[in-house]
């Protein structure tokens, strides 16, 4: 049996706030009457992410894509047809998400492992056993109640951690930032950092780490969040201190 531990009162915000999923050679391309393949997407890679196309991790991405989609959707998520490109890409590869009314995917993947999903519970902790991570312990959010739970594997599906600028600033002292804006998933704060660290893990690569402006404060609510701009400009990015730091121009998927 799988039990699936949701902090959030529901599951996969991310994605839900996201809405959108980066994937290649997809029926979905194919509709829309796009020809698209795991060469031209590995050719196009490094222009996209800055990165090689041609390790281990991006091929298989590559080849996986298109069927974890068609997955979801088997699952009750609507996918939509791609309306925009990524980055240095060509083609159009970023497909929109949507759920049908009523129809939770993750409930129903959950209910396909004969699981349970347990909603307002954040995993904290794990149990470690001999070196290996056997379980997980666990709060209740609104109670504070708290237990444990043994498991044959486990599997950290964690976010982001942009809201955490501690985090953020432990592995990256120069992106400090003063007063920052988020248009980042207010859920991103790097929970299961401590769970990591506590299994023995450590960060990789922090020179990868950035932070990047998409969005606008409104100045009507100064206290929320920001606005999340598209490419309908006109608009100009600066720095912190009033001046432009790109040619604005280029910019053309935001």
């Amino acid at each position: 049996n799988v039990i699936l531990f949701e902090r959030e009162e529901a599951a996969g915000s991310g994605l839900r706030l996201g809405g959108r999923a980066f994937a290649v050679n997809t029926p979905w391309q194919a509709a829309a009457g796009g020809e698209d393949s795991g060469e031209a997407a590995a050719a196009e890679w490094s222009g996209i992410t800055g990165v090689s196309g041609d390790s281990a991790g991006p091929q298989r991405f590559f080849a996986e894509s298109s069927a974890t989609l068609e997955w979801l959707a088997t699952r009750g998520a609507e996918i939509g047809e791609p309306l925009i490109t990524a980055g240095g890409g060509s083609l159009a590869r970023i497909h929109p998400l949507l759920w049908t009314p009523g129809v939770d995917p993750f409930e129903a993947v959950m209910a396909g492992f004969s699981g349970e999903v347990r909603l307002g519970v954040e995993v904290k902790w794990p149990l470690v056993a001999d070196g290996a991570v056997v379980g997980v312990r666990w709060r209740e959010v609104a109670t504070g109640l708290e237990g444990e739970t043994a498991a044959r594997s486990v599997v950290l599906a964690t976010g982001g951690f942009l809201r955490d600028l501690s985090s953020v600033t432990l592995l990256r002292p120069d992106l400090a930032a003063r007063d920052p804006l988020f248009e980042t998933n207010p859920s991103s704060t790097g929970s299961g950092i401590p769970f990591l660290g506590a299994a023995g893990a450590g960060a990789n690569q922090p020179e990868e780490i950035g932070a990047y402006l998409h969005s606008v404060q409104d100045p009507g609510e100064v206290e929320g969040e920001p606005l999340i701009f598209g490419s309908n400009g006109p608009f100009i990015l600066v720095g912190a201190d009033g001046r432009r730091f790109t040619l604005d121009d280029t910019l053309t998927d935001l």
